[in-house]
């Protein structure tokens, strides 16, 4: 369960699930930070220029669990996307079970999951701008 801190007309609303974003039918970059994490913060200007070039190709989803992980509250991180710039959307989400869902082993970690709903790839840690192009690519290139 996500509630949206911008995009909300892209993802269809302000309070969603995931499975609301993959019936968008649309590739999904989902990309796990936190208000006090430095590397989340050094991949975003990247994550937003490849979200400029491929927005209608991709959905971009950067979801904050700043609050989960006692990295940063809820207007902390909206401080970050407004000083980095960043107008792809975003969401936050309180869900403890996301952790185990997804396997978190750190910040950032990043998934491209494809059109049905499936996790082709992940990435923990940093993701330089060549291989976010290099994974990101491929999910798109690997659309039916």
């Amino acid at each position: 369960y996500f509630e949206a801190y911008q995009g909300e007309q892209e993802l269809g609303g302000r309070e969603l699930h995931l499975s609301e974003v993959v019936a968008l039918g649309k590739p999904i970059i989902l990309n796990f930070w936190a208000a006090q994490c430095p590397p989340c913060q050094i991949e975003m200007p990247e994550f937003q220029e490849y979200y400029n070039k491929n927005r209608k190709k991709v959905v971009m989803l950067g979801v904050d669990i700043g609050a989960l992980a006692g990295l940063g509250l809820p207007e902390n991180a909206i401080l970050v996307l407004h000083d980095l710039k960043i107008t792809y959307p975003a969401v936050t989400t309180v869900d403890h079970h996301i952790h185990d869902e997804y396997k978190l082993l750190g910040l950032p970690a990043t998934y491209f999951i494809n059109s049905s709903g499936q996790i082709a790839e992940t990435w923990t840690g940093l993701l330089t701008k060549e291989k976010l192009e290099e994974l990101a690519d491929a999910l798109i290139k690997a659309e039916p």
